[in-house]
């Protein structure tokens, strides 16, 4: 009786692979797929579309153009992300870290001299 149920669902079993590479192989010869996950309905939105419409224009153009050709909010885009922000952070460190250099010892130091202590000072960070 044991072995007549393992028999029967052995059979069973590999009909039912059967059955599933049959079909596995079939939905990859027709390459139709009903998963839905990652498809997304089209979004329509003015904004969007005025949007994209400046994107097309700027892209499809020239890199020779000049900026004031493009219209008024590509221009606003063009200066909000390729305009650096002005610092002085790098100068003020600069002179933070010049330590004793204009001390009255060195007070009379040559510009060549004073170049060459702030970079054997800042040589210690990278040995």
């Amino acid at each position: 009786m044991v072995n007549e149920l393992k028999e029967c669902l052995k059979a069973r079993l590999s009909e039912l692979i059967a059955e599933n590479t049959e079909c596995i192989m079939n939905d990859k010869t027709n390459e139709v797929t009903n998963d839905d996950f990652l498809h997304f309905d089209a979004i329509e939105n003015p904004e969007t579309d005025k949007l994209q419409n400046l994107f097309n224009e700027y892209s499809n153009s020239s890199p020779n153009i000049p900026l004031k050709t493009f219209s008024e909010e590509i221009q606003k885009l063009y200066i909000k992300y390729n305009t650096s922000i002005p610092s002085s952070a790098h100068v003020e460190r600069l002179f933070s870290a010049r330590g004793q250099l204009f001390d009255e010892r060195r007070g009379s130091m040559s510009d060549d001299n004073f170049k060459m202590s702030l970079l054997l000072k800042f040589n210690k960070y990278f040995e």
